[in-house]
């Protein structure tokens, strides 16, 4: 990944945690971004999820789907469904070993 696709992808993740979490533009209001899962879904499409936790203690968990539809032909359709569901699935794992390791 080059320096500028990876500058504007950080910036658009910023930009949309922001904005779901109610947050002003201010990326520091983030105190903290954990990837849970990532993993790619098609040839060119990857697919992110975060933990995202501000500066008043409040989480929330961000999907980043690609930018662009993902195309996929017929064929291919019943396995990037079983990629998406993997890497949705290991995501919600990997939170609940987390919260498991804080004793929630």
């Amino acid at each position: 990944m080059t320096a500028a696709l990876t500058l504007r992808y950080s910036e658009a993740i910023a930009l949309h945690t922001n904005a779901a979490l109610g947050m002003q533009k201010d990326p520091g209001e983030i105190v903290d971004r954990t990837q849970l899962a990532m993993g790619q879904v098609t040839e060119f499409d990857w697919l992110t999820v975060e933990l995202i936790k501000s500066r008043d203690g409040s989480e929330l968990a961000v999907i980043v789907w690609p930018a662009q539809p993902t195309r996929v032909s017929p064929r291919k359709l019943a396995d990037t469904i079983a990629r998406t569901c993997r890497i949705l699935a290991n995501s919600g794992i990997e939170l609940a070993a987390r919260h498991g390791r804080k004793r929630w």
